[in-house]
């Protein structure tokens, strides 16, 4: 739920298919940039990881709490560089950086800490 009580459904699971080639499924303004890069050089298939589930929770906790005005609209037009540029600007400020890194790692317990102190 967010603040204002709405639902907030995200789910995932593609890095439990890790071991094989995929087709990915699912929005790409929420993919993890190398997954958008594979998009972007034109890959139809490739293997997931973890961290690729745990950035694009993180790109989804973003977007939920920097919403606003022409954002949403502007966001919605991008294409796979041009998301993936996005959220490589997006995660430059050290406090986003930090929830990046700890995504990347998997490390679950700091990247959970980060979002609660948001």
């Amino acid at each position: 739920m967010t603040v204002e009580e709405q639902p907030l459904l995200v789910d995932f699971g593609f890095a439990n298919r890790m071991n094989s080639l995929n087709t990915y499924s699912g929005t790409y303004h929420y993919a993890s940039p190398r997954i958008l890069g594979l998009l972007f050089e034109g890959h139809d298939q490739f293997t997931f990881k973890p961290d690729d589930d745990l950035i694009s929770i993180l790109c989804c906790f973003y977007f939920n709490k920097m919403k606003s005005g022409n954002f949403v609209e502007d966001f919605k037009c991008g294409h796979f560089k041009d998301i993936k540029e996005f959220w490589e600007g997006a995660f430059e400020p050290i406090f986003w950086k930090q929830m990046y890194d700890a995504a990347k790692k998997c490390d679950y317990a700091k990247l959970k800490e980060y979002m609660r102190n948001i």
